[in-house]
C-alpha cells in the first residue's frame, strides 16, 4: 500500500510542476462570499471533517475552429490520515458533466462536485494540487478520459483507502498515458498548502483558479451560493464568463453523514440483526458484535473522536430498543398460541364431528 501513496504523491508533485500559463489564484474574502458564514470559520484538529469540493467550473471557449474541447480537472489533495501523509486523487472530466452540469452553445460549466473527504482533521498541512485541462475531443483520447474517471470515480471523494491501494497505481498510469497522448492542453494549474500553524489559520475558504485573466480585477470578484461572479461598477453581481476558470472551496463539517460507507458499518448491521430475534442468545451474539464494533469505531481513522463516541451512544440505545420489541412481539406471539387444555378440547370436538 505504501508504494502506491508514494506513486500518488510523486504524480501530485509532477502535475503540479508541469508548464503552464502563470495563472491567477484567487481566495475570495469571507465578507464577499454569501451566504454570510460560508468561508472564514475555524477548522480545528480531532474536531472538524473537511472536504474540498469543485463549486464552479468554466470552459469559456469550447469550441475552436474546427475543434471542440472538453474541461478537465486534475486535484490531489493530501493530508495526514492513520498516522501517515497520503495523497487522494481525483479526475473531473466529460463523463461527470453529463451528470451533473450542462453544456452550453458556448462554453461548458460543471457545479458542486465532491473531490476529497469528508476526513478528520488530523493536523498538520492539507496540501491542494489542482490543474485545469482542455481535452481535444478525439475517439481515443475521449474514451481513456472515461475509463480513468470511472476508475477514479469507484475510488470515491471519501476514498477507500484499501480500494485506492488496489487500483491506484492504474489510476496513475492511465493518466499518465492520457496525459501524453497531445490531445490535452493544461490551461492553469497551482499547488497551495494550508495549514493550522500558519499565521491565518486554517479557516473554511472559496478560491478561483483563473486562466487567461487579463482585463478581470480580481478584487471584484464574489461568491454567491457556491458560483462565482463579478461585481460590475453598477454593484450588480454578474456571471464570470470572460476566462477559464474553476472555482472550489474548503469547507468543514462537525460530523460526517455516511457513515455506513465505512468498513465497520456491517457489524452495527449484524448486532441489530440479532438484537432484533429477541431471545437470549442472540441477544448474546449481538452484544458480542457490539463490544467489536466498539473497537473499531473508537480506534477508527475515519471518524473524530467525538461523534464515535456519539455513534456508539446511539447503537447501543438502537440495540436495546430493538431487543426489548422483539422480546415483546415474542411473548405476544406465545400468549396468543392456544394452551394444552384448549388444545385437546378442540381436538375432541374434530373427532366427535368427524365421528
Amino acid at each position: 500500500m505504501a508504494g502506491v501513496f508514494e506513486r500518488l504523491q510523486d504524480f501530485a508533485t509532477w502535475a503540479a510542476k508541469g508548464k503552464i500559463a502563470l495563472p491567477e489564484v484567487a481566495v475570495i474574502p469571507p465578507e464577499q462570499c454569501l451566504p454570510p458564514g460560508s468561508a472564514g470559520a475555524n477548522i480545528e484538529k480531532d474536531r472538524d471533517y473537511i472536504s474540498i469540493s469543485i463549486n464552479d467550473l468554466l470552459l469559456a471557449e469550447a469550441r475552436n475552429f474546427w475543434n471542440t474541447y472538453s474541461p478537465m480537472v486534475l486535484v490531489n489533495t493530501s493530508f495526514v490520515y492513520d498516522g501517515k501523509r497520503i495523497t487522494v486523487p481525483a479526475v473531473i472530466g466529460p463523463n461527470l458533466l453529463s451528470q451533473a452540469g450542462q453544456k452550453l452553445p458556448q462554453g461548458i460549466v460543471l457545479h458542486d462536485t465532491t473531490v476529497a473527504g469528508p476526513y478528520p482533521y488530523r493536523g498538520g498541512s492539507v496540501a491542494i494540487s489542482m490543474v485545469l485541462y482542455r481535452v481535444r475531443q478525439k475517439d481515443y483520447a475521449h474514451g481513456l478520459l472515461q475509463l480513468v474517471e470511472g476508475v477514479a470515480s469507484a475510488i470515491g471523494a471519501s476514498a477507500d483507502m484499501g480500494l485506492l491501494s488496489k487500483v491506484g497505481g492504474t489510476l496513475i498510469e492511465g493518466l499518465e498515458t492520457f496525459l501524453g497522448l497531445g490531445e490535452t492542453e493544461p490551461l492553469a494549474g497551482h499547488r497551495i498548502e494550508l495549514s493550522s500553524l500558519k499565521p491565518s489559520g486554517f479557516r473554511t475558504s472559496f478560491s478561483a483558479l483563473i486562466a487567461g485573466a487579463s482585463g478581470l480585477d480580481i478584487r471584484n470578484l464574489r461568491v454567491v451560493e457556491g458560483r462565482l461572479r463579478v461585481a460590475a461598477d453598477d454593484g450588480e453581481l454578474r456571471p464570470c464568463d470572460a476566462a477559464d476558470y474553476v472555482l472550489y472551496s474548503v469547507t468543514a463539517s462537525r460530523t460526517r453523514q455516511d457513515e455506513s460507507t465505512l468498513p465497520f458499518y456491517s457489524l452495527y448491521k449484524r448486532a441489530l440483526e440479532n438484537a432484533a430475534r429477541g431471545d437470549d442468545a442472540s441477544w448474546e451474539w449481538s452484544h458480542a458484535s457490539l463490544m467489536e464494533l466498539g473497537q473499531q469505531v473508537v480506534l477508527s481513522p475515519d471518524l473524530t473522536r467525538e461523534q464515535a463516541r456519539e455513534l456508539l451512544k446511539a447503537w447501543q440505545s438502537e440495540l436495546v430498543e430493538q431487543h426489548e420489541l422483539a422480546k415483546k412481539r415474542r411473548m405476544m406471539s406465545l400468549d396468543a398460541q392456544p394452551g394444552t387444555d384448549e388444545r385437546l378440547a378442540e381436538a375432541a370436538a374434530i373427532l366427535h364431528l368427524e365421528s
